[in-house]
């Protein structure tokens, strides 16, 4: 089960979410729970604590995607930044994006109630 309400409180577009679904709200919960078991987050942070840049962007990239298709829109906007900041070069505005991505991925994952 997902707690919608909280999950909007954190600037989750549900309305937006629902109809990119096919207002299939099953097949949403299907992807967000893929996406909350995916191995990708914890992958981003340890890149990051490596300071493997390319990796970071890999993984950056993939989340920001994800994070856009499932209208979680606080988080797409921390991604998307980060994402620019690495194709820049300018790695260390990238690095000043994990705190909020931190806040927001902890946020949104908190919300699935098992």
């Amino acid at each position: 089960m997902i707690d919608y309400d909280k999950m909007e409180e954190y600037g989750f577009d549900k309305k937006d979410a629902i109809r990119r679904f096919l207002n299939n709200q099953a097949l949403f919960e299907k992807c967000i729970k893929k996406y909350w078991n995916s191995s990708d987050y914890d992958n981003l942070l340890n890149a990051a604590v490596k300071g493997d840049y390319a990796e970071l962007l890999k993984y950056a990239h993939t989340l920001k995607g994800a994070s856009g298709v499932l209208s979680l829109v606080p988080l797409h906007e921390a991604y998307t930044k980060m994402v620019d900041c690495l194709r820049k070069g300018d790695n260390s505005e990238a690095m000043k994006c994990l705190p909020k991505i931190k806040e927001y991925e902890s946020a949104y994952r908190s919300a699935y109630i098992s």
